[in-house]
């Protein structure tokens, strides 16, 4: 009897099995909100659009280039800065190089000059001293000799201070500002570029 009632189980459960749909079909009816994300994007360079790479709606990745900015009012600011740049560069490399060759041996001539000349009336004066303190000669030719010796010593001293000055013609202060001026000009031109490349 055992063995009946077994049978009887396992065939209804086989007819049940049977009979069965693969097809499950689930449903959920439900009702909610659903949040759109919207994300406001904004250019790093201000420009006319060139061309615009989506749809509105459609997705994006950060890194997507979604629009290109016409940037050719910066390329010429761009060349703009390289000119600045190289004009900086170069008033840098003439501050660096000092005074051509050929004006320093004329303040050098002028000097040797000044110097020649400054000697000869020292040597003029004190000849004079001697003769006027013998009474060889007059007052007057004697103050003529002083006032002799008096520009000399003057135009040897302002050779001397052109020669210098020539020699190094300009100050550490001139330099640095030219230095800076570069430097200045070049960060310009590496922000124009990456305004370019973004």
């Amino acid at each position: 009897m055992k063995m009946l009632k077994m049978l009887i189980i396992f065939s209804v459960s086989l007819i049940l099995f049977g009979c069965g749909n693969d097809e499950t079909i689930k449903f959920i009816d439900a009702s909610g909100t659903i949040e759109s994300t919207n994300i406001t994007v904004s250019s790093r360079t201000a420009g006319n659009i060139e061309a615009i790479n989506f749809i509105e709606g459609s997705k994006v990745n950060a890194g997507d280039t979604i629009i290109i900015i016409d940037h050719e009012l910066l390329e010429i600011q761009l060349q703009q800065a390289i000119a600045g740049k190289d004009a900086a560069e170069a008033q840098l490399n003439l501050m660096l190089a000092g005074a051509r060759k050929e004006d320093i041996n004329h303040a050098e001539q002028n000097l040797n000059q000044a110097k020649i000349n400054y000697e000869t009336a020292e040597r003029d004066k004190e000849r004079m001293q001697s003769l006027y303190d013998s009474r060889s000669i007059t007052k007057k030719q004697y103050e003529d000799a002083i006032a002799r010796y008096d520009l000399m010593s003057a135009q040897y001293k302002s050779a001397h201070e052109n020669y210098n000055k020539v020699k190094k013609i300009f100050r550490q202060e001139e330099i640095d500002q030219a230095r800076a001026n570069l430097n200045k000009a070049i960060a310009g031109v590496d922000l124009l570029k990456k305004n370019i490349r973004d």
